[in-house]
């Protein structure tokens, strides 16, 4: 199945690929998002291959069970940021989802190159970092520990 880090946005505003690759292209020329679709596609840096990228949008069948299942995980958690989570589940607009690809990297390697697509994204759309065994981020601070 791989590890998966998600954002999980909050406000109205629509997330592309080719907005995401924009962004990417802002912190270096070398990032590129090969697409499979307009809502799936290879997250690249250079020839490496970082991760795959998918927009799963509410009204979508496969956002609906992505929701399900990630309130599932967070209704086993405890802690002070539970509430806060479950909200903003229940307000998702859209799951920005990344099976992150290791490759031959070492592990802060491979994520510190996904950094800038956090970054773009905390900045630019209201709403949550997810990363699978660790829990869920708030700008950078975690508010609520799972799995």
């Amino acid at each position: 199945m791989g590890y998966f880090m998600r954002y999980v946005a909050t406000d109205s505003k629509p997330v592309t690929l080719d907005q995401i690759e924009a962004a990417l292209k802002k912190a270096s020329p070398d990032y590129s998002i090969r697409k499979f679709s307009e809502t799936r596609g290879e997250l690249r840096l250079g020839n490496d291959i970082y991760g795959t990228v998918e927009i799963n949008r509410a009204g979508d069948q496969l956002f609906a069970s992505e929701i399900q299942g990630l309130v599932e995980e967070v209704e086993e958690a405890g802690g002070i940021g539970k509430k806060t989570v479950l909200r903003a589940l229940d307000d998702a607009s859209s799951i920005i989802a990344v099976q992150v690809l290791w490759g031959p990297r070492k592990t802060e390697e491979t994520l510190a190159k996904l950094d800038s697509l956090w970054n773009w994204l905390l900045a630019n759309h209201e709403g949550l970092v997810q990363a699978d065994g660790e829990g869920y981020y708030q700008n950078r601070k975690l508010i609520l520990k799972t799995g």
